[in-house]
């Protein structure tokens, strides 16, 4: 009976010890297969993105447009923002003071008009007398 016994003992430690093996390979081969498949799926992606790229590149600059366009729309609708398209001080500074003189209240158009004429003017006199500093 001991040496039944013994028989049986080492017969399931042997199943036991070939069945941990099996498990083990099993659990090996689906951990290999798991990193492979995410790896393929690591290259799908970035290859997707590097296709995409482009695409987004030109997303982002028709918002940033789009942007640009609410700003100036809002801009538009603002009655005390001055627009001139001209970079030549002068030029600016009399647009400037014919909007603030066109708010004010106490000019009539006649009476701005003629004010604007004369600034001209004086502008214009006072250049040819001014040495350019700019030489």
């Amino acid at each position: 009976m001991v040496k039944v016994d013994t028989e049986a003992r080492r017969e399931a430690a042997e199943i036991e010890a070939n069945t941990n093996l099996e498990v083990q390979t099993m659990l090996a081969e689906a951990q290999l297969e798991n990193t492979r498949n995410e790896a393929k799926a690591e290259q799908l992606l970035a290859k997707a993105e590097g296709t995409i790229a482009p695409w987004i590149e030109k997303k982002k600059e028709f918002e940033t447009k789009q942007k640009m366009l609410e700003v100036f729309e809002k801009l538009s609708g603002n009655n005390d923002v001055i627009v001139s398209g001209s970079s030549d001080e002068g030029v600016n500074l009399s647009v400037v003071a014919d909007a603030m003189l066109q708010s004010s209240s106490l000019f009539k158009e006649e009476n701005r008009s003629a004010l604007m004429a004369e600034l001209a003017l004086l502008s214009q006199g006072s250049n040819s007398f001014v040495p350019d500093r700019s030489t």
